[in-house]
Parts: C-alpha cells; structure tokens; sequence
C-alpha cells in the first residue's frame, strides 16, 4: 500500500474498534491513513500511536451522518494527498429512538440501533469516495456488523460493486459473526477478532484481490471485544 491513500470511517469505534486495527494494518502496509469520525479526541489519539509507529495519518473529525461533513472529508484527503485510493467504512451504530425500536425484517435487525441511519451514512461515505476514485480507480470496504443491518451492507456493496463494474472501483464487505456464506479469498476466514477483520481489509485493499468485487468475506469471530490492535509505541 505504499504511496497509497486510505480513508478510514469510524475510526477507533463500531465492530469491536475493528477500524482502529484496520487503520494500523493499512499505516503498517504503507498507506497514509485519514482517520475519520466524530470524536476528535479518540482520532488525535489514534493518529498520535500511528505516526509514533512510524506510519502517515491525518485525523479529521466528521459527522458521517451529514453529506457536507462527508464531502469535506472526501475533500480534504485529496487537499492532503492528492488521491483516494482505499477506503474502510465502519457506520457506527446509533442508537433507536424510543418506540422505534422494532425488529426490522428488511435490514436483519433485531430492533436495537437505527438501522436506517447506518444504511443513509454508508451510503454518503460510498456516494463520495467512489466520485474521488473513478480518478485513478480503487477498493472499498463495508465492514457488515454481525448485528444490525449487516444484511442491508451486504446487499448495499453489491449493487454499489454492479453499477461500478469496469471502472476500476472495487467495492467489497468484510462481515464478522458465525461463518454465513461463501468465502471470496484465501483469506476469508483467517483469523478472528479486531486483527482478522483489518487482514481481511487488507487484503481486500491490496493488489492481490484486484480481480474482486461485489463480495463478502466473513471472519470467524463473534461480536469483537478488547483491544483495537494499535501498535506498540517506538
């Protein structure tokens, strides 16, 4: 990923802070990092363990809720770096207003987050980065909870991954929980936990898995808990 460009939503929070671990195994493989999400603090942090680590990151705190938070994100990557080549979107679960809190057949939730607004966020995270990336072409990641809509991420990646088909942008899922479908890449399933989910990104992002898109990878692994994987400091 050297001399790569890598957003990373929710960065530091949502599977089990599997963001934070995918923004370190991205920084380890080269790529400058943007750090995004709405806790500034935890991005300042974060970006703090990645460069004493030796990597390139940026934190920009961002409402992904908000298309104008979103654009200024997409916008500020390439005011930085010059290119988007990558990117990790981890929507951050909200949680549901009272009385709505009913299970929602469409999305696979059981009723506990707003599911809507993870999808509505997913989507604007998708709507500019893919503008960003038909420059020069690209990978995105759907990290597809192992709750929730995780059923409305896989089926939003795929049609994003249909209707880019010969563009050069690849869109693909990472899905954590009980091993549920067919594996993509040698490296589905690989691992468990924080570290199992930013392989898997990885690899997806990499040169090695140029050939796929429109899949979901599932990592063996329950809900993921402990530490988000950053690296030690140096």
């Amino acid at each position: 990923m050297s001399g790569r460009t890598a957003i990373v939503a929710s960065a530091g929070h949502g599977i089990g802070h599997g963001a934070a671990a995918t923004s370190c195994a991205l920084s380890r493989a080269g790529a400058s990092v943007v750090l995004a999400a709405r806790d500034g603090q935890a991005l300042a942090a974060l970006a703090a363990d990645l460069a004493a680590a030796g990597g390139q990151a940026v934190a920009v705190p961002t409402d992904l809720a908000s298309p104008v938070s979103v654009r200024r994100l997409v916008e500020q990557t390439l005011g930085a770096f010059g290119r988007l080549d990558a990117a990790c979107n981890d929507i951050a679960c909200r949680p549901a207003a009272s009385g709505a809190a009913a299970p929602c057949a469409a999305t696979g939730c059981d009723g506990g987050c707003d599911c809507a607004a993870q999808v509505r966020g997913l989507s604007l995270a998708l709507k500019y980065e893919i503008q960003a990336m038909r420059r020069t072409g690209g990978c995105i990641v759907n990290l597809a909870p192992s709750d929730g809509p995780r059923a409305a991420v896989i089926e939003l990646t795929r049609e994003a991954a249909l209707d880019l088909a010969g563009s050069g942008v690849r869109v693909n899922a990472v899905a954590t929980g009980p091993l549920a479908g067919p594996l993509a890449g040698p490296e589905a399933g690989s691992g468990g936990g924080v570290e199992g989910v930013a392989h898997a990104v990885l690899w997806l992002c990499s040169d090695a898995a140029s050939a796929i898109t429109g899949k979901a990878l599932y990592v063996r692994s329950g809900p993921c808990c402990g530490s988000g994987g950053l690296p030690p400091r140096k």
